[in-house]
């Protein structure tokens, strides 16, 4: 346990600091702390419309913050930043790379799991998991965890994540766990957003409260940060594809008043990561970005909620781990590695499916199953048909259009876009559908806030005359038959490999190995 949150893991338990100065592991300390009279930050609400999560260290009200990305707290009680990790360009051997990401990835599983009771494994149909339930198996053969690890899984019976995930915890001889997910889970995840400080989309908690049934002394592993240190993927792009983050006003929802306001100060979020390291190549601040704003913000802080329970932790965090792999050349960071890697803990892990494709990463597919879901929830048909009248009925448009920060006609737009499911113009995995339901737990947040007698205004010197040629740049319109083209999956991959392919060749080119 010792050594496990450093200010240089990039998993960290989310820290807030209050009004007063104060610092607190509860979103909601930190709010009891705070003054009594709070205002909105438009930057934040811009950042959710942007992408599902909340840029920089800010929250939906200012004055509360949270710790920065690789921070500590000083005895003074302020934040200092650390030197970030730098970036590599060494040359190896997909197998000599996978050999030691394997060594690294056993002695953090290791040390994070000593003086726990229970180990949890999270497991889907993905490759992250896959190595992370290899690893804990390996350690417990080899006499270096005492407990047998159980294996956790969530979402529909017959989908890809959950047959391929029995079988994978078949293979390691892990005990599994399967959680029925519906759409009541859905629903109660707008309070839990919500105890987060509705800095993360219901969609994202999927059965994490389930962890309220084991020990508060288990702890609960996650591999959510392999795509992004093994194989250099964000979101399903390769980190020589990733671009810079852009604002997004998406529908038109953010009011055009607050707009250049919110658009100044996120911009400065931005521009302030960059500067921790500037010089260093565009796709190096492109992985700054993705680990400080997208896997902190949305994947980690959503994760978080199992430590209400028990302890929670993020493989492949620790310094020793990413350090190495970002010391490897970028082009070097793909399948190739994980392939190796399964092999090097049980070659029928690399045989068996991958739950995105149906076909092995590398190699002879053997056990795959036909007919099986790819998704293993319904989240989008559950918002638009299932639960849509109790998710407006908890938005309360009526409040949404007095309080000042969104347009009603934005809003509007947004219901259109779920029931048609226009995702044109959407990054990354955002949906529409996330916002929606999104917009119920603020709902329910700003009631919780006049429950602990804090009252949270719109700061008018945030509304700002809309200047000549500065506007928002808006979606939400149908796509085109052309722009339906190219969002199909096979058009897609085949576009994903050509440009891999020439992104790598020019990287070699542009930035020789070393």
């Amino acid at each position: 346990m010792q050594n496990r949150n450093t200010g240089l893991h990039l998993w960290q338990k989310p820290h807030f600091c209050a009004t007063d100065g104060s610092w607190h592991d509860s979103f909601w300390d930190a709010i009891r702390c705070s003054r009594d009279e709070l205002s909105w930050d438009p930057a934040a609400l811009l950042s959710m419309l942007t992408s599902p999560f909340v840029f920089g260290d800010r929250t939906l009200v200012k004055g509360v913050s949270r710790q920065p990305w690789l921070s500590k707290i000083t005895p003074e009680g302020s934040s200092e930043l650390l030197d970030i990790p730098p970036h590599g360009r060494k040359y190896a051997e997909p197998d000599e790379i996978a050999a030691k990401l394997e060594e690294l990835l056993c002695d953090e599983a290791a040390k994070v799991c000593e003086g726990h009771d229970e180990v949890y494994v999270l497991l889907s149909g993905g490759l992250d998991s896959r190595i992370g339930a290899g690893i804990v198996a390996r350690l417990y053969r080899e006499g270096r965890l005492a407990q047998k690890p159980r294996a956790v899984t969530w979402g529909f019976e017959n989908c890809r994540d959950v047959v391929y995930s029995r079988k994978v915890a078949d293979i390691l001889g892990l005990d599994w766990i399967h959680i029925p997910l519906g759409p009541e889970n859905l629903l109660e995840n707008i309070d839990h957003a919500v105890t987060l400080g509705s800095l993360v989309t219901p969609p994202h908690l999927h059965c994490m409260s389930w962890f309220e049934n084991v020990s508060p002394n288990s702890i609960v592993l996650a591999g959510s940060y392999g795509d992004s240190i093994g194989r250099a993927e964000f979101s399903g792009s390769h980190l020589l594809a990733v671009d810079y983050y852009r604002p997004v006003n998406r529908y038109g929802l953010l009011r055009k008043e607050l707009y250049p306001k919110a658009l100044h100060d996120m911009n400065l979020d931005l521009q302030s990561l960059r500067r921790r390291n500037s010089g260093a190549p565009k796709y190096v601040l492109c992985e700054y970005e993705r680990q400080a704003h997208y896997m902190r913000s949305q994947i980690a802080h959503a994760m978080s909620l199992i430590n209400n329970y028990c302890s929670v932790y993020q493989l492949f965090t620790d310094p020793e781990v990413y350090s190495y792999m970002w010391s490897i050349h970028p082009s070097l960071r793909d399948d190739r590695v994980y392939a190796c890697l399964l092999e090097r803990l049980d070659s029928r892990l690399a045989r068996l499916p991958w739950a995105r494709t149906n076909r092995a990463l590398s190699g002879k597919t053997e056990g795959a199953v036909q007919g099986l879901s790819l998704d293993f929830h319904d989240y989008r048909a559950w918002i638009v048909n299932d639960l849509y009248n109790a998710i407006e009925e908890c938005i309360d448009i009526e409040w949404f259009k007095s309080s000042g920060l969104f347009n009603h006609e934005g809003i509007k737009g947004l219901s259109d876009a779920i029931r048609h499911d226009y995702s044109h113009g959407a990054s990354g995995s955002f949906r529409p559908y996330e916002l929606w339901i999104w917009f119920a737990s603020v709902r329910a947040f700003e009631r919780r806030c006049r429950d602990l007698g804090k009252n949270i205004v719109l700061d008018h010197d945030d509304e700002t005359p809309v200047e000549e040629g500065v506007s928002a740049r808006e979606t939400g319109r149908a796509p085109s038959l052309r722009q339906r083209i190219g969002q199909n999956a096979y058009v897609k991959q085949y576009r994903k490999k050509i440009r891999n392919y020439v992104l790598k060749k020019r990287a070699l080119k542009e930035f020789p190995p070393q």
